[in-house]
């Protein structure tokens, strides 16, 4: 299990689903946010939602040129 993995799993463990589906609530509504418009409008840190990105739980979009 990767480092990623691990600490995606323990953050589920502990029981921070709520927090998940805040962020996941939020980029169905605003899918071109950032990640520090995310963090700062959900409360969850910056580096909890790359780890769920990395571990494949979250997706980012990018910009269409």
């Amino acid at each position: 299990m990767t480092d990623d993995r691990a600490k995606v799993r323990k953050f589920i463990q502990e029981n921070n689903m709520e927090e998940i589906k805040k962020v996941k609530a939020f980029l169905d509504k605003n899918p071109m946010a950032s990640v520090m418009d995310v963090s700062i409008k959900t409360g969850v840190a910056t580096g909890t939602i790359m780890s769920l990105v990395n571990a494949g739980v979250l997706k980012l979009k990018s910009a269409k040129k």
